[in-house]
Protein backbone atom coordinates (compact mmCIF):
# COMPACT_ATOMS: atom_id res chain seq x y z
CA UNK A 1 0.00 0.00 0.00
CA UNK A 2 1.36 3.24 -0.91
CA UNK A 3 2.98 4.91 2.13
CA UNK A 4 3.43 1.79 4.52
CA UNK A 5 7.05 0.98 1.89
CA UNK A 6 7.92 4.74 3.31
CA UNK A 7 8.29 3.12 6.46
CA UNK A 8 10.00 -0.04 5.31
CA UNK A 9 6.74 -1.95 5.36
CA UNK A 10 5.70 -4.48 2.54
CA UNK A 11 2.07 -5.21 2.66
CA UNK A 12 0.26 -7.15 0.22
CA UNK A 13 -3.74 -7.85 -0.16
CA UNK A 14 -5.06 -10.59 1.69
CA UNK A 15 -8.69 -11.67 0.78
CA UNK A 16 -11.45 -9.01 -0.10
CA UNK A 17 -10.62 -6.59 2.71
CA UNK A 18 -7.97 -6.81 4.16
CA UNK A 19 -4.04 -6.02 4.02
CA UNK A 20 -0.98 -8.31 5.97
CA UNK A 21 2.44 -8.30 6.13
CA UNK A 22 3.53 -12.05 6.25
CA UNK A 23 0.14 -13.28 6.95
CA UNK A 24 -0.68 -11.04 9.65
CA UNK A 25 -3.25 -8.18 9.24
CA UNK A 26 -2.66 -4.90 9.35
CA UNK A 27 -5.69 -2.68 7.79
CA UNK A 28 -9.11 -3.22 6.78
CA UNK A 29 -9.86 -1.72 3.59
CA UNK A 30 -12.99 -0.51 1.69
CA UNK A 31 -14.15 0.76 -1.10
CA UNK A 32 -17.59 2.61 -2.49
CA UNK A 33 -18.83 3.62 -5.74
CA UNK A 34 -21.76 5.81 -6.10
CA UNK A 35 -24.13 6.21 -8.89
CA UNK A 36 -22.04 9.43 -10.26
CA UNK A 37 -18.69 7.99 -10.67
CA UNK A 38 -17.30 9.01 -7.54
CA UNK A 39 -14.83 6.50 -5.67
CA UNK A 40 -14.13 6.50 -1.82
CA UNK A 41 -11.36 4.28 -0.68
CA UNK A 42 -11.14 3.88 2.86
CA UNK A 43 -8.57 2.25 5.00
CA UNK A 44 -8.10 1.42 8.95
CA UNK A 45 -4.62 1.26 9.78
CA UNK A 46 -3.57 0.24 13.11
CA UNK A 47 -0.81 2.22 14.01
CA UNK A 48 -0.32 -0.34 17.30
CA UNK A 49 -2.63 -2.24 19.42
CA UNK A 50 -3.24 -3.48 23.55
CA UNK A 51 -4.44 -6.82 22.76
CA UNK A 52 -6.07 -7.46 26.06
CA UNK A 53 -7.69 -3.53 26.40
CA UNK A 54 -9.12 -4.51 23.27
CA UNK A 55 -10.22 -7.60 24.28
CA UNK A 56 -11.94 -5.91 27.46
CA UNK A 57 -13.72 -2.90 25.46
CA UNK A 58 -15.59 -6.14 23.28
CA UNK A 59 -16.65 -7.48 26.71
CA UNK A 60 -14.00 -10.58 26.30
CA UNK A 61 -12.10 -10.62 29.29
CA UNK A 62 -8.35 -12.02 28.43
CA UNK A 63 -8.38 -13.89 31.89
CA UNK A 64 -11.03 -16.04 30.75
CA UNK A 65 -9.97 -16.63 27.58
CA UNK A 66 -6.24 -17.56 28.35
CA UNK A 67 -3.12 -16.80 27.35
CA UNK A 68 -3.84 -18.65 23.98
CA UNK A 69 -6.39 -17.44 22.84
CA UNK A 70 -4.72 -14.13 23.66
CA UNK A 71 -2.17 -14.98 21.46
CA UNK A 72 -3.94 -16.33 18.71
CA UNK A 73 -5.07 -12.92 17.63
CA UNK A 74 -1.66 -11.66 17.90
CA UNK A 75 -1.12 -14.53 15.33
CA UNK A 76 -3.09 -12.74 13.01
CA UNK A 77 -2.52 -8.82 13.33
CA UNK A 78 0.17 -6.99 13.28
CA UNK A 79 0.90 -2.94 13.38
CA UNK A 80 2.62 0.07 11.95
CA UNK A 81 4.75 0.16 15.74
CA UNK A 82 5.25 -3.38 15.29
CA UNK A 83 7.18 -3.98 12.12
CA UNK A 84 9.45 -1.44 12.22
CA UNK A 85 10.10 -1.91 16.32
CA UNK A 86 9.56 1.42 17.24
CA UNK A 87 6.51 3.42 18.18
CA UNK A 88 4.87 5.44 15.39
CA UNK A 89 1.70 7.78 15.97
CA UNK A 90 -0.99 9.06 13.51
CA UNK A 91 0.54 11.91 11.94
CA UNK A 92 3.30 9.57 11.16
CA UNK A 93 1.02 7.58 9.30
CA UNK A 94 0.17 10.31 7.86
CA UNK A 95 2.66 11.51 6.51
CA UNK A 96 4.49 8.69 5.07
CA UNK A 97 0.94 7.70 3.41
CA UNK A 98 0.94 11.03 1.32
CA UNK A 99 4.11 10.55 0.59
CA UNK A 100 3.65 7.29 -0.95
CA UNK A 101 0.28 8.57 -3.20
CA UNK A 102 2.43 11.52 -4.06
CA UNK A 103 5.09 9.33 -5.69
CA UNK A 104 2.93 6.37 -6.81
CA UNK A 105 0.66 8.86 -8.81
CA UNK A 106 3.10 11.30 -9.73
CA UNK A 107 1.34 13.96 -8.19
CA UNK A 108 2.28 17.02 -6.12
CA UNK A 109 0.02 17.64 -3.14
CA UNK A 110 -1.03 20.35 -1.17
CA UNK A 111 -2.76 20.77 2.18
CA UNK A 112 -6.02 21.98 1.75
CA UNK A 113 -9.13 23.67 4.14
CA UNK A 114 -12.62 22.62 3.92
CA UNK A 115 -15.56 24.80 2.69
CA UNK A 116 -18.03 26.26 4.49
CA UNK A 117 -20.41 24.36 2.46
CA UNK A 118 -18.84 21.09 3.52
CA UNK A 119 -18.24 21.99 7.35
CA UNK A 120 -22.30 22.93 6.94
CA UNK A 121 -22.96 19.37 5.84
CA UNK A 122 -20.76 17.77 8.47
CA UNK A 123 -22.72 19.72 10.72
CA UNK A 124 -26.32 18.63 9.34
CA UNK A 125 -24.89 15.22 9.40
CA UNK A 126 -23.74 15.01 12.94
CA UNK A 127 -26.86 16.46 14.24
CA UNK A 128 -29.26 14.13 11.96
CA UNK A 129 -27.26 11.04 12.15
CA UNK A 130 -23.96 10.40 13.78
CA UNK A 131 -24.24 12.23 16.80
CA UNK A 132 -27.32 10.39 17.70
CA UNK A 133 -27.62 7.90 20.45
CA UNK A 134 -29.68 5.95 18.07
CA UNK A 135 -27.50 5.70 15.47
CA UNK A 136 -24.30 4.89 17.25
CA UNK A 137 -26.01 1.75 18.96
CA UNK A 138 -28.00 0.76 15.95
CA UNK A 139 -28.36 -2.67 14.84
CA UNK A 140 -28.61 -4.90 12.15
CA UNK A 141 -32.38 -5.98 11.80
CA UNK A 142 -30.94 -9.47 11.19
CA UNK A 143 -28.66 -10.42 14.49
CA UNK A 144 -25.55 -12.26 13.68
CA UNK A 145 -25.56 -16.10 14.56
CA UNK A 146 -22.49 -17.40 16.73
CA UNK A 147 -21.43 -20.37 17.92
CA UNK A 148 -18.26 -22.87 18.25
CA UNK A 149 -17.13 -25.97 17.74
CA UNK A 150 -13.64 -28.51 19.21
CA UNK A 151 -11.94 -31.34 17.00
CA UNK A 152 -9.37 -33.28 17.91
CA UNK A 153 -5.68 -33.51 15.72
CA UNK A 154 -2.33 -34.86 16.45
CA UNK A 155 -1.72 -31.57 17.59
CA UNK A 156 -4.18 -31.08 20.14
CA UNK A 157 -7.87 -29.82 20.10
CA UNK A 158 -8.78 -27.28 18.05
CA UNK A 159 -11.43 -24.81 18.52
CA UNK A 160 -13.72 -23.16 15.17
CA UNK A 161 -14.93 -19.99 16.22
CA UNK A 162 -18.12 -18.87 13.67
CA UNK A 163 -19.66 -15.66 12.79
CA UNK A 164 -23.06 -16.03 10.50
CA UNK A 165 -25.13 -13.16 9.05
CA UNK A 166 -27.74 -15.53 7.64
CA UNK A 167 -25.98 -17.74 5.40
CA UNK A 168 -22.74 -15.40 5.04
CA UNK A 169 -20.23 -16.36 7.38
CA UNK A 170 -18.54 -13.04 8.49
CA UNK A 171 -15.80 -14.22 10.53
CA UNK A 172 -13.97 -17.51 11.11
CA UNK A 173 -10.86 -18.23 13.76
CA UNK A 174 -9.24 -21.60 14.35
CA UNK A 175 -7.31 -21.38 18.14
CA UNK A 176 -5.97 -24.54 19.68
CA UNK A 177 -2.54 -25.51 21.47
CA UNK A 178 -0.17 -24.95 18.32
CA UNK A 179 2.41 -22.30 18.81
CA UNK A 180 1.74 -21.10 15.51
CA UNK A 181 -0.99 -21.42 13.20
CA UNK A 182 -0.53 -23.67 10.23
CA UNK A 183 0.06 -21.39 7.12
CA UNK A 184 -2.47 -23.74 4.95
CA UNK A 185 -5.04 -23.30 8.04
CA UNK A 186 -4.57 -19.67 8.14
CA UNK A 187 -5.39 -19.67 4.35
CA UNK A 188 -8.62 -21.62 4.89
CA UNK A 189 -9.44 -19.31 7.76
CA UNK A 190 -9.10 -16.17 5.69
CA UNK A 191 -10.96 -17.67 2.43
CA UNK A 192 -14.31 -18.37 4.99
CA UNK A 193 -14.93 -14.61 5.51
CA UNK A 194 -18.27 -13.76 3.26
CA UNK A 195 -18.19 -17.13 1.87
CA UNK A 196 -21.64 -19.29 2.29
CA UNK A 197 -22.05 -21.81 4.94
CA UNK A 198 -22.19 -24.69 2.14
CA UNK A 199 -20.74 -27.81 1.99
CA UNK A 200 -19.48 -27.75 -1.48
CA UNK A 201 -18.06 -24.20 -0.99
CA UNK A 202 -16.48 -25.27 2.24
CA UNK A 203 -14.88 -28.15 0.30
CA UNK A 204 -13.55 -26.08 -2.66
CA UNK A 205 -12.20 -23.65 -0.11
CA UNK A 206 -10.50 -26.13 2.18
CA UNK A 207 -8.82 -27.66 -0.76
CA UNK A 208 -7.82 -24.81 -2.12
CA UNK A 209 -6.39 -23.86 0.70
CA UNK A 210 -4.68 -26.93 2.15
CA UNK A 211 -3.30 -28.51 -0.99
CA UNK A 212 -0.42 -30.55 0.97
CA UNK A 213 -2.34 -30.77 3.64
CA UNK A 214 -3.50 -29.04 6.67
CA UNK A 215 -0.73 -28.78 8.98
CA UNK A 216 -2.39 -30.39 11.60
CA UNK A 217 -2.30 -33.77 10.59
CA UNK A 218 -5.98 -34.18 9.92
CA UNK A 219 -7.62 -33.99 6.40
CA UNK A 220 -9.27 -30.86 5.14
CA UNK A 221 -12.40 -32.02 5.21
CA UNK A 222 -12.13 -31.95 9.16
CA UNK A 223 -11.65 -28.36 8.47
CA UNK A 224 -15.34 -28.52 7.11
CA UNK A 225 -16.62 -30.29 9.79
CA UNK A 226 -15.69 -28.25 12.24
CA UNK A 227 -17.19 -25.22 10.57
CA UNK A 228 -20.54 -26.78 9.38
CA UNK A 229 -20.62 -28.02 13.16
CA UNK A 230 -20.18 -24.88 14.14
CA UNK A 231 -22.65 -23.53 11.72
CA UNK A 232 -24.70 -26.04 12.98
CA UNK A 233 -24.75 -24.49 16.48
CA UNK A 234 -25.19 -20.74 15.65
CA UNK A 235 -28.30 -21.89 13.09
CA UNK A 236 -30.25 -23.82 16.20
CA UNK A 237 -28.99 -20.72 18.58
CA UNK A 238 -27.44 -23.04 20.86
CA UNK A 239 -25.70 -21.04 23.97
CA UNK A 240 -22.69 -23.64 24.22
CA UNK A 241 -19.23 -21.07 24.78
CA UNK A 242 -15.83 -21.14 25.39
CA UNK A 243 -15.99 -17.30 26.43
CA UNK A 244 -18.23 -14.46 28.26
CA UNK A 245 -21.04 -13.79 26.09
CA UNK A 246 -22.18 -10.59 24.86
CA UNK A 247 -24.52 -9.39 22.43
CA UNK A 248 -22.90 -9.50 19.06
CA UNK A 249 -19.67 -11.11 17.90
CA UNK A 250 -15.85 -9.53 16.94
CA UNK A 251 -13.52 -10.79 14.09
CA UNK A 252 -11.09 -11.77 16.58
CA UNK A 253 -13.91 -14.27 18.78
CA UNK A 254 -17.67 -15.14 17.69
CA UNK A 255 -19.32 -16.07 20.51
CA UNK A 256 -22.78 -17.53 20.75
CA UNK A 257 -25.65 -15.12 22.50
CA UNK A 258 -27.56 -16.85 24.99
Amino acid sequence: MAGLAELGIVATFAGKNDLSVDGRKIAGLGLYLEPGGGLLFHSSILADLDIPFMLSVLNIPAAKLGDKAVAAVAERITTVSREPGRPVGGADIRAVVATGFAKALGIDLQPGTTTPAEEARAAVLEAERYGRQAWCFEHSPQPDATATSVFKTPEGLVRCYLALHGPTIKSALFAGDFNTVPEPLARFEASLRWARLEEATLEWLAASSCPDGTGLGVAPSELVKAVLAAGQRAGGNAAEVAAPVRPSGSCYFPEAQA
